[in-house]
């Protein structure tokens, strides 16, 4: 499948990563790339569960990856259902230590962050490609 602009991506999916849950988070270091399994909505005017259709986001060239500290109060243990999130472009609200990471970023890359809902936190993925697929 030939890489796409994380922005194209978004576009394509009816809500983008909004409302969506991640199953899998999937680093390989030495080859610098990772995959996050999605489970996003598929209708416009959604409302069930059924709605909900996996698929794989996958970065190349990744420069960054992290997950903020989930809030201490958070239910870290989640008993077999995903994390609820919600992904965007937007990069604001930041505090100086995640912008003085963000900042190292280079030129080119794109950059997406999930609201992981369940943790009060956020997951951060730059990289220099991306592509994204169904999974049934």
């Amino acid at each position: 499948m030939k890489a796409q602009t994380i922005e194209t991506i978004v576009a394509s999916l009816p809500n983008g990563f909004e409302d969506c849950v991640i199953h899998a988070l999937h680093l390989e270091v030495a080859s610098r790339s990772a995959y996050l399994d999605i489970a996003v909505i598929t209708k416009r005017n959604w409302g069930a569960t059924s709605d909900l259709r996996l698929g794989r986001l996958s970065a190349t060239n990744v420069h960054v990856l992290f997950v903020e500290p989930p809030d201490a109060l958070a239910h870290f243990l989640l008993e077999g259902r995903g994390l609820t999130a919600s992904g965007d472009l937007e990069l604001n609200g930041m505090n100086d230590r995640i912008e003085k990471i963000i900042s190292r970023v280079p030129p080119g890359a794109e950059i997406v962050r999930f609201f992981l809902e369940d943790w009060n936190s956020f997951l951060y993925l730059a990289a220099d490609s991306y592509k994204f697929s169904w999974q049934d």
